[in-house]
């Protein structure tokens, strides 16, 4: 879904937020102390909480400064080295680089398996809710309430309220982060930013960053893909004035119930696009079979001549023992009173799909002896029908002996495929190569006289009647004798072709 400026609701979102980390999404303030004044700070305040034994020391500190000839030079230990080319945009005057190990104290949680979660920490009322990677969505909610708790008094880490959780290894890795509601115990896969001086939603913004995410996503390593804490504490990330962070976060969330209206109405746009275009497919179908598509011709050849070619031919092949007659053979004609069919269009005819063709449902062979099966036969069932017009493989291949013992039959090329049975009932297909077919699945070698793409998009339309018609028992489930009864609603040969090449130009403008 493409909307205003070809941004979605997401990528706007993306965006405000990469301005607001350059710089550029709110005033700079001259006034404002600047960050460097606050790195002052945050050194400081770590100073003392290792001095109170809250946080470790690390083994060799660094901290990023401005040089006089406005480059940025970070010394760790005794060394100092130019990073100006490491950072990836230009900050204001009045902001510095800092890395994310001076911006909070990151750490992982306590992994639990299934069965401690169980024996342990399940049924209990009092104590910290545990987080998992689980409980956190793409849309930063937690789900609090999933019925394991830790006790009050434990030794497992705490992600305090109102901090960020982040997930740092798996499939949501760098995906997932949401703030804390209320103070929580967590899983080892999240990491939790347990800041100093700066701002929490300044933070977690930074986090959510395209800038960020790159970063993130290049540092990915492991079978599981993950970034370690020790990594993720390397990160650097651009550091405004404590004051401009604060009116960065009131603009980013000014701009929130703006982007969450945004978003419903892309959501609800797009979703009226695609029932608009499915929507007009079925009625281009419905106008198809109907013959409202195109002009009848007057010249062409009456279906009901077509039918009685068709019944001769039947009566031939039934004569040469290629096909067997049907029990309950039957035909509908024209009556003097012409309303067999309302409004029928001049020249049709209104038969069953028996006129078709002669259709034949196959069937599996035995899965316990493995001589009917790995052969060069390709055999399908019903969930391969796709509704494509040239299904050209099969998952499965049978040998010439299932073929030969198995009461199946080979589907010649341009056979119409119907699935009979159960979630895919009504499916369709129409084969390009030689293919047998388990006996959920019903094919159709056609007459003389019949376009396999029009008996095609003629099922299609009648979908949901084919459904219908099976419905009752546990499973959809229709017969082969009831398709052959299902009606049919023949055009002459001609305007069946003219009819195919109409639909399909107009399904290719749809899509």
């Amino acid at each position: 879904m493409k909307t205003i400026k070809n941004l979605t609701a997401d990528q706007i979102r993306k965006s405000i937020l990469q301005l607001a980390i350059q710089g550029k999404l709110v005033k700079q303030d001259p006034n404002d102390e600047p960050a460097s004044v606050l790195v002052d700070k945050i050194y400081e305040e770590k100073k003392k909480l290792i001095a109170e034994g809250k946080i470790k020391k690390e083994k060799v500190e660094s901290r990023i400064f401005k040089g006089d000839d406005n480059h940025y030079y970070e010394k760790i230990g005794n060394i100092t080295k130019d990073i100006t080319d490491e950072l990836p945009f230009e900050i204001p005057d009045n902001w510095t680089w800092i890395r994310l190990k001076n911006t909070s104290e990151i750490y992982n949680g306590n992994s639990i398996n299934e069965n401690e979660k169980k024996v342990k920490y399940s049924n209990r009322n009092i104590g910290y809710d545990y987080i998992s990677t689980k409980d956190i969505s793409f849309g930063k909610t937690i789900q609090y309430d999933n019925g394991v708790i830790i006790p009050f008094n434990t030794s497992f880490r705490i992600a305090p309220q109102n901090k960020i959780l982040l997930c740092i290894e798996g499939g949501s890795a760098g995906k997932k982060i949401a703030f804390t509601q209320k103070s929580v115990c967590f899983g080892n896969k999240l990491a939790c930013f347990n800041t100093f001086i700066i701002n929490d939603l300044y933070l977690f913004y930074i986090l959510q960053t395209q800038t960020f995410i790159n970063i993130f996503k290049s540092s990915l390593s492991g079978i599981i893909g993950g970034v370690s804490i020790n990594n993720l504490k390397e990160f650097i990330i651009p550091l405004p004035p404590l004051f401009e962070q604060e009116r960065i976060v009131e603009k980013i969330k000014s701009f929130e119930p703006l982007l969450e209206k945004y978003n419903k109405l892309e959501n609800q746009l797009t979703k009226l696009e695609s029932e608009f275009a499915e929507k007009l497919k079925k009625s281009i179908l419905q106008c198809a079979i109907e013959g409202k598509l195109v002009r009848q011709d007057p010249n062409d050849e009456p279906a009901s001549v077509l039918l009685e070619r068709i019944k001769a031919e039947k009566e031939k092949l039934i004569k040469e023992g290629k096909i067997k007659r049907d029990k309950n053979e039957s035909f509908i004609y024209q009556g003097d009173d012409k309303n067999y069919y309302e409004n029928l269009p001049i020249n049709w005819v209104l038969t069953t799909l028996s006129a078709a063709g002669n259709w034949k449902s196959g069937s599996t062979p035995d899965r316990n002896d493995s001589s009917y099966y790995f052969g060069n036969i390709p055999w399908i069932k019903t969930g391969e029908l796709n509704d494509s017009l040239s299904l050209n493989k099969s998952n499965e291949l049978i040998t010439e002996k299932a073929l030969a013992e198995c009461s199946l039959t080979i589907n010649k090329p341009g056979n119409v495929l119907v699935a009979m049975y159960g979630a895919t009932i009504g499916k369709l297909a129409i084969n390009s190569i030689p293919i047998a077919t388990n006996q959920a699945c019903c094919g159709c070698t056609l007459y003389t006289g019949i376009f396999n793409k029009f008996l095609f998009y003629f099922l299609m339309a009648n979908r949901k009647n084919l459904i219908e018609l099976g419905a009752g028992g546990a499973q959809p489930n229709i017969s082969k004798e009831k398709i052959q009864s299902f009606y049919l609603i023949l055009p002459p040969t001609k305007e069946q072709y003219r009819i195919v090449d109409k639909l399909e130009n107009l399904i290719n403008i749809i899509k």
